[in-house]
């Protein structure tokens, strides 16, 4: 008869009759740890929902304060600025014009509430409501409509503003839509007040022969040949009116700021053409 040791006799569980207690041990191990991971979870559980209401309410208060801001603040200087019929409508608005030598006359016909345009060859530019020149201004005869395309200086009501300063300021390439005879000014300034910094170039010229300008900004202590050069171009399609004040916002940002000129233009050459299609800008 053979007697087996008990130490090698297998157990009802996994492990030895002897090691029964160190099983023991370890299940009631591995119980207590997941009784404390599901206690935790719980707390995170509720700890996560506690942060997303705050957020929510933060949200939620925010909104309202913003909305409250714009309804009171902001709505009424949009109201005032931003006419809420687009300028070239025709069947709202009513381009007319007249000699400056009857100016007086009509501001004290309007109580000078309607402002001038735009003033070129002796006469004075005006947009008028359609109702109201059909009530009101239709029949005085020193006042003429005009045709309602004839471009965007009539409308834009600072365009000649632009041109006409007695001195160029960088700020003032801020003030406004930019056409080929305004972009052409902004770069011929830019670079005659900047000339350490920029330089002017055409770089061709357009199918309907319209001149390409392009602004070279780079420091002069250092030679050009040792920077790298980069190009932005914009206006490529007619109606990207958009994309040119993009081209003046990197021109500005650079040279309005000492830390960007010395950060950029000591490494970089950069080339920049605001209005890449002249004659697409001249058609828009």
């Amino acid at each position: 008869m053979h007697c087996i040791p008990v130490s090698v006799l297998p157990s009802q569980g996994s492990c030895p009759l002897t090691s029964v207690r160190q099983c023991t041990k370890r299940k009631l191990a591995c119980k207590h740890k997941q009784i404390f991971s599901e206690s935790e979870n719980k707390k995170d559980n509720k700890r996560m929902k506690l942060i997303f209401k705050i957020r929510k309410s933060a949200f939620i208060l925010n909104t309202f304060i913003l909305s409250l801001f714009f309804s009171f603040q902001c709505g009424s200087f949009f109201k005032k600025t931003i006419p809420q019929i687009p300028l070239g409508d025709k069947s709202y608005w009513v381009l007319a014009f007249f000699s400056e030598s009857k100016l007086t006359e009509f501001q004290n016909l309007t109580n000078n509430k309607i402002e001038i345009r735009y003033r070129e060859k002796g006469s004075a530019y005006v947009l008028i409501p359609k109702k109201d020149w059909d009530l009101s201004y239709k029949n005085i005869e020193w006042m003429q409509s005009a045709k309602q395309d004839s471009g965007f200086k009539y409308f834009a009501g600072n365009y000649q503003n632009q041109t006409d300063k007695a001195q160029f300021q960088l700020t003032d390439t801020k003030l406004g839509y930019k056409d080929n005879r305004i972009n052409e000014y902004y770069l011929h300034s830019i670079a005659k007040r900047y000339p350490h910094l920029t330089e002017l170039h055409s770089i061709g010229r357009s199918k309907e022969n319209r001149p390409i300008f392009a602004l070279s900004l780079s420091d002069s202590k250092k030679p050009n040949s040792e920077k790298i050069p980069i190009l932005f171009h914009c206006s490529i399609h007619a109606n990207e009116v958009i994309a040119t004040e993009h081209c003046y916002d990197i021109i500005y940002s650079i040279l309005n700021s000492e830390t960007l000129v010395e950060k950029y233009l000591d490494i970089f050459r950069i080339w920049v053409v605001p209005i890449l299609n002249p004659d697409g800008s001249e058609i828009f």
